[in-house]
């Protein structure tokens, strides 16, 4: 039975195609590009630029937010910091969890989880803020953001069509059948993914093309300092994980006098490029399932899938293997079961997620693994669509799924 190629796969090929040529905000370092220098610390203070006094003045209105315990407001950044007159801008949804103990409060410490792309304030919403020990929660208000151009920012990069541009596209010709490879190896899967790469690149540039030249990581940055100053702080409290380390390399860079404090937990190296940064993070990954193998029995005693190590990465491996030739088979309520099941790059995404606070995940993990080595791969499915805590312990690389992840959706 045949299925049809996921254009996932083809969609991360064509984000590190945009990130080669700094299209995106997936790349780690100052984004450069026509009218656009790249940054020095010794370069003149970018905050003190003629057209940014009303961006840097204004002061956050915060309300409930839809989740309770936390307050909500939005933030105005211009689109263009070289032209940030032209009246067009973006607007950010900020959340706040406030400090515990208000009497001690320091002030705000700003976070972003990772990506590039991923929601702030949803994540805070969700309870990211009890992923920072009961200290830092009692002294800081914990601040989350939607980076410009994703999440609830206005306005958001799309690469879809509307309904009436779908229509109009109904006529394009129907995607190759066939289930996608988690690897390409012969010519004619390279030569597939290339081209879906392309298509995937084309549909975002022909929705979001306006965006795409003002969503890099440089504006980013400067979007953090605009909301360091809107949140009344002289200086910036911050904490990045994975890509937020870049983010927070890039304001550094930028804004050197202006860091009260900064962590960047599982930094990406930013002497690398886009596709070093990709071979590094899997290096990562594998080293922690390695690690998964290794102390299973330890951890998730008898749940683990197989009575040793080896005999565990050859289950995995075997799932790999199984899921390229066909989807394994889900319930009917799993997200994966309109696809036909999870095809390999759904399986690895699974693995990956419980890589991200592995300990914790290896129980429900290994009941997973054994469970779609049986024939269910529902439980491993809905792994898949967990998103990853920040936790000591979590792959030795830097990077978040976002950007380097394949699967079905």
């Amino acid at each position: 039975m045949n299925h049809p190629v996921r254009r996932r796969p083809a969609l991360v090929t064509a984000l590190a195609l945009a990130c080669s040529v700094a299209l995106t905000s997936c790349t780690a370092g100052p984004a450069t590009g026509p009218g656009r220098a790249a940054a020095s610390p010794a370069s003149a203070d970018p905050a003190t630029r003629p057209g940014l006094k009303a961006f840097y003045g204004q002061r956050l209105r915060w309300t409930d937010c839809d989740t309770e315990g936390y307050v909500c407001a939005r933030l105005t950044v211009p689109r263009d910091y070289d032209d940030p007159g032209n009246g067009r801008t973006f607007v950010l949804p900020v959340a706040r969890a406030e400090a515990g103990k208000p009497d001690r409060r320091i002030g705000s410490l700003v976070y972003n989880p990772g990506g590039p792309g991923a929601a702030g304030v949803q994540s805070l919403e969700e309870g990211m803020d009890e992923a920072f020990g009961r200290a830092a929660r009692d002294r800081f208000d914990i601040v989350a953001f939607d980076p410009r151009g994703v999440g609830a920012s206005v306005p958001a990069l799309t690469c879809t069509a509307s309904d009436d541009e779908a229509e109009e596209e109904a006529t394009d010709p129907p995607a190759a059948e066939g289930v996608a490879p988690l690897h390409p190896r012969t010519e004619e899967e390279r030569t597939a993914a290339a081209e879906g790469a392309r298509a995937a690149t084309e549909d975002c540039e022909r929705h979001s093309g306006g965006l795409l030249r003002h969503v890099g990581t440089q504006d980013a940055a400067r979007d953090l300092d605009v909301l360091r100053a809107a949140l009344g702080e002289r200086e910036l409290t911050y904490l990045g994980w994975s890509y937020g380390t870049s983010l927070g390399t890039a304001y550094a860079e930028l804004f050197p006098r202006r860091v009260r404090a900064m962590v960047l937990d599982g930094a990406i190296d930013p002497s690398l490029d886009w596709s070093q940064r990709v071979i590094s993070q899997s290096a990562g990954f594998r080293r922690s399932v390695d690690d998964y193998a290794d102390h299973c029995a330890e951890v998730a005693g008898d749940s683990c899938p197989a009575d040793s190590p080896d005999a565990i990465r050859a289950l995995i491996e075997g799932l790999y293997t199984r899921a390229e030739r066909a989807p394994l088979p889900v319930s009917d309520d799993s997200p994966h079961a309109e696809y036909g099941g999870m095809d390999a790059t759904a399986v690895l995404d699974a693995v990956s997620m419980a890589m991200y606070t592995p300990e914790d995940q290896w129980e429900p993990l290994s009941r997973a693994l054994a469970a779609a080595d049986a024939g269910d791969a529902t439980e491993l499915g809905a792994l898949d669509e967990e998103e990853p805590a920040p936790a000591r312990g979590g792959p030795r690389a830097g990077g978040h799924r976002r950007c380097h992840r394949g699967g079905q959706r």
